[in-house]
């Protein structure tokens, strides 16, 4: 467990927190305010989590995250979900939050490797043990998903018919794919499977073969 001092709390203002699978982070002064950087992690995060020009990106690669309060989602912040599978916590990312989300800022979608989902295959990425309170204000992708604001659950469905490649989720395969392919070149984080964004042949590598799947799919 990572004590954290109760003076003001928890405060990232940039740089990367992660919190490993059965790890916990506890925030002795009850809030941990993320302003700006990343919190990533498959662990627990024991306190209110206040997002501002932060991201959170659960699992790192697909995971679950549990917030132990309240989880509030400003404008400026983003949460970042990653989608390989139909199977929550393993094949795609999930928040879980044990209290109220208040919801704002980005949700920001990403197909992993070269899983392509099937039309009407829905993934629930968010729970809570209390109510969901607001939307995303922006959501990437969403002439291929549907995002769903239950009581106390987000779920993304699928209603586009994704296009392999197509990395920034605009419903073609052009010059932003290749640079978003290029940003994550080289081999992916352990643990590899699953596979990582932009893992195109499901290699464990970011590649020849992966911009070659990507020009073969070319439309713009």
């Amino acid at each position: 467990t990572l004590m954290v001092n109760d003076i003001g709390g928890c405060v990232q203002s940039g740089g990367l927190t992660t919190v490993a699978q059965g790890a916990e982070l506890a925030v002795l002064g009850g809030e941990a305010d993320f302003l700006g950087g990343t919190l990533s992690g498959r662990g627990l995060v024991d306190g209110v989590v206040q997002v501002g020009a932060a991201s959170v990106d659960p699992g790192g690669s697909p995971g679950t995250l549990e917030v132990e309060g309240d989880y509030t989602q400003g404008f400026d912040g983003s949460l970042e979900i990653e989608l390989g599978g139909l199977v929550p916590g393993e094949e795609h990312d999930v928040l879980a939050v044990m209290g109220d989300a208040r919801l704002g800022g980005t949700l920001e979608l990403k197909l992993q490797g070269d899983y392509v989902p099937l039309l009407g295959d829905e993934f629930t990425i968010l729970t809570t043990t209390g109510l969901v309170h607001g939307e995303f204000d922006f959501v990437n992708c969403s002439s291929l998903f549907l995002v769903t604001y239950l009581e106390n659950a987000v779920v993304v469905s699928v209603i586009g018919e994704p296009i392999l490649g197509d990395l920034d989720c605009d419903g073609a395969v052009g010059v932003n794919d290749f640079l978003m392919l290029l940003s994550v070149w080289g081999a992916c984080p352990d643990p590899c499977p699953p596979q990582c964004f932009g893992d195109l042949d499901g290699t464990c590598d970011v590649g020849v073969t992966d911009f070659l799947i990507l020009l073969a799919n070319w439309t713009s």
